[in-house]
């Protein structure tokens, strides 16, 4: 017999109610719940069904998480194209830089995967408080850079 853990409050219950019927009767689970629970989700996960119902993308951070889904499923050539359409419309987070420099890099593009980690650490910079572990990161990166 499977040891769930039981959900520790019923926030959680109906949470977890919401991505059973979620996967088994879509339709039940949006007439019961609407889409309240749908942003409780994992930004991932929430993301993913809503390109599954066919919403449309209409931000730059939309395109990043398309990106980075392609990427975590190995499609690099179609996440350098949603990380460049969130770049142009003017994304400017660190993960969408660091990414684009991971992926040029795997691409064998080392000239293209050096500007995007110097663009990562350039906006990391820029922030007031950069915590130490990240500061260690940022060096670490400078490195990397001066082998690329």
């Amino acid at each position: 017999m499977e040891n769930k853990e039981a959900p520790k409050t019923l926030y959680e219950f109906e949470i977890g109610r919401f991505l059973e019927l979620n996967q088994n009767n879509r339709e039940y689970a949006y007439n019961r719940y609407g889409f309240t629970l749908l942003y409780s989700l994992p930004p991932e996960e929430t993301f993913k069904i809503k390109n599954e119902l066919g919403w449309k993308n209409r931000e730059a951070l939309d395109y990043y998480n398309l990106g980075a889904i392609d990427c975590a499923e190995g499609r690099t050539k179609e996440a350098m194209k949603h990380f460049e359409k969130a770049e142009s419309m003017g994304c400017d987070q660190p993960e969408l830089f660091f990414n684009m420099a991971v992926v040029w890099e795997e691409e064998g593009d080392p000239k293209k995967a050096k500007s995007y980690y110097e663009k990562y650490v350039e906006t990391v910079e820029r922030w007031d408080d950069i915590p130490k572990t990240l500061q260690k990161e940022l060096d670490e990166m400078r490195e990397h850079i001066k082998h690329l």
